[in-house]
């Protein structure tokens, strides 16, 4: 603990407050304006300042915006560039004409992204109201105004293009009670589960509002005709994707990884990632060559990743120990999430040890824990499948998310500083950890299991003792990662006093799971993965039966991730249950089965008796 609060102080005199928040500053004015265009700025201003801090081992890729290359059931978005979106009126109770509701020359938000060019001089629209549309009201020619909580997503764009409409208002809005004059950057407004607009989606022209605006506009547009000119240059077209990474050699050739991912346009999401990378970077270079080579790496959110792991040959764990994924880095609390569970990954540890160490040692941020690793959004490269466990220091408050607000006069520099001295100290400790941590591990994971173990009563129908023994395995697994560091003589050692600790706790557990006979039917079929990622855009799936499952945010990815050709699916929904501290009735494991075997009928999972 003490090893680990001390390096802790000599970082944070070291990083400059001023220098990464002026470098998160440059990165968001590059990428405000939500086009390839600005992709193309964003990725070169990264590329430019790892320069400018010593690196000399950076490039910049190319990866296909063709909208139909797909990687890991990721399909790459199709390019999208636009110079104008407008919205005025051209007549409606209350409004002025030619007023103007969304002109993305003032906020580039205002239109949102994907949006196709409007005819000649623009078009005469009407305006619907959601409530009106869903009764049943004819929307051809219309662009239907959305309630607050509505996401302008597939299943409102889809009904309204189908019956006619040009597109969607959106007026959602993370954090609307405090920014009524805030925008909505959109995101996944597309024809499908992909995130981006790709080939064969259908055209729209949509517009983000504010809240205070759309609240105007629906109770005139609810009361009489309400037209408006709508005026879009927005073109989609294949282009490509730039992807920037580097390295800081190690003193061996294993890797581990620190991602930022850009081409959200807010600063918190991710240009404060991207920053506290570069930083994270320079201590490390400022402290000699590393044990392992560190490799930097900059693309677009989980698609771009997909593709460069893709590119680099499946699966990575053969040259790659893991990484941290830096996201949502500026917040007054944040939530420590350990890599998912099926790869070991010493980083997990040296996560739980970060935490222990400056949990009560530093008055910002504030800190949480959970000991149930995720594979969602940029770690689910943790799947086995891809091989890259990676940990998440994530934002806890999403009360601002994707919100205009969010700019980089709302980052506190101080904040932000303490926030990524939390990366900047773990990357440093993966990439040259140090014997003196491992009393301190075995203390803290035991610390973690004996917490575990008082709260196993709540669960009713596993047994309590093979829980807690999954659970002590997890943690074993990482530790015994630490052999790649300190040989495995060392290591076996600390696992010798840690396994007699954990027999000493497990002894007076119960051992009584329910007899469930839907588990006993499962015993003899043996899972594995038919194909690399975690299913998200579905592309095996005929477009009609597409189901947004969402799988890595569910209990169902630590199914994946455990199908390995030697687990029986009963095993994998023990594992899911145990890894996402999860309990089911016999229903509820009747319903997790009938949706992994949906991806078993198309091919994403193989099934043998």
């Amino acid at each position: 603990m003490q090893y680990i609060r001390a390096f802790y102080d000599k970082l944070a005199a070291s990083v400059d407050e001023n220098r990464l928040w002026q470098d998160m500053k440059e990165i968001t004015e590059c990428e405000v304006g939500q086009t390839f265009s600005h992709y193309r700025l964003a990725a070169e201003c990264a590329l430019k300042k790892m320069r400018e801090a010593g690196f000399s081992h950076c490039e910049l890729l190319e990866i296909p915006a063709d909208g139909k290359s797909v990687f890991l059931d990721k399909t790459m978005p199709l390019a999208w560039d636009v110079t104008k979106g407008k919205l005025s009126v051209i007549s409606g109770e209350g409004f002025e004409v030619g007023e103007v509701l969304a002109d993305y020359e003032k906020h580039p938000f205002s239109i949102v992204k994907g949006s196709v060019a409007t005819k000649e001089g623009g078009e005469k629209l009407k305006v619907v109201t959601e409530k009106d549309f869903l009764a049943g009201k004819d929307v051809k020619d219309s662009l239907v105004l959305l309630e607050q909580n509505t996401w302008p997503r597939a299943h409102i764009l889809n009904p309204v293009l189908e019956k006619g409409g040009r597109g969607l208002i959106s007026c959602f809005s993370k954090g609307a009670e405090k920014f009524p004059e805030s925008i909505q950057w959109v995101v996944a407004s597309t024809s499908g589960p992909h995130w981006h607009p790709v080939k064969g989606d259908k055209d729209f022209i949509s517009f983000s509002i504010s809240l205070s605006l759309a609240e105007r506009l629906r109770k005139s547009a609810s009361e009489g005709d309400f037209y408006v000119l709508a005026e879009c240059d927005g073109k989609r077209y294949e282009g490509v994707l730039p992807f920037v990474t580097g390295i800081i050699p190690g003193k061996r050739k294993e890797e581990v990884w620190l991602s930022a991912h850009l081409y959200e346009p807010l600063a918190d999401d991710n240009s404060t990632g991207v920053s506290a990378v570069i930083e994270s970077a320079r201590t490390i270079l400022a402290n000699g060559t590393p044990e392992f080579t560190v490799r930097l790496l900059f693309g677009m959110e989980v698609y771009g990743f997909a593709a460069y792991a893709s590119m680099r040959g499946l699966p990575l764990n053969k040259d790659v120990l893991g990484g941290i994924n830096y996201d949502g880095v500026c917040c007054k609390k944040i939530g420590f999430y350990p890599a998912g569970g099926a790869l070991p990954w010493y980083g997990n540890i040296i996560l739980k040890m970060i935490y222990d160490s400056l949990k009560d040692h530093i008055g910002s941020p504030a800190l949480a824990y959970t000991s149930c690793g995720r594979y969602f959004d940029d770690i689910s490269i943790s799947d086995p499948t891809v091989g890259v466990p990676a940990v998440w220091p994530l934002n806890m408050d999403m009360s601002i998310w994707h919100n205009s607000s969010q700019t980089p006069e709302s980052v506190d520099k101080k904040l932000f500083k303490d926030c990524a001295l939390l990366n900047i100290l773990f990357a440093n400790l993966i990439a040259s950890p140090v014997k003196e941590m491992m009393d301190f591990a075995v203390d803290c994971i035991v610390k973690e299991l004996e917490d575990f173990k008082s709260g196993l009563d709540k669960y009713i129908y596993t047994s309590h003792k093979e829980r807690f023994l999954a659970k002590a395995a997890l943690f074993r697994k990482d530790m015994k990662a630490f052999s790649i560091s300190f040989g495995e003589e060392f290591v076996n050692e600390k696992l010798k006093i840690f396994d007699e600790k954990v027999s000493v706790l497990a002894q007076d557990l119960s051992d009584d799971p329910a007899d469930f006979a839907i588990l006993e039917s499962l015993d003899k079929k043996i899972a594995s993965r038919l194909s690399a990622g975690l299913p998200n855009d579905l592309k095996k799936v005929p477009p009609e039966e597409r189901k947004p499952i969402g799988v890595m945010y569910d209990p169902l990815a630590v199914m994946f991730a455990e199908a390995d050709g030697r687990r029986s699916v009963k095993e994998l929904l023990l594992a899911a249950e145990y890894q996402s501290d999860e309990e089911w009735d016999e229903e509820g494991i009747k319903k997790m089965l009938d949706r992994f075997m949906f991806f078993v009928k198309w091919g994403y999972i193989g099934i043998k008796e």
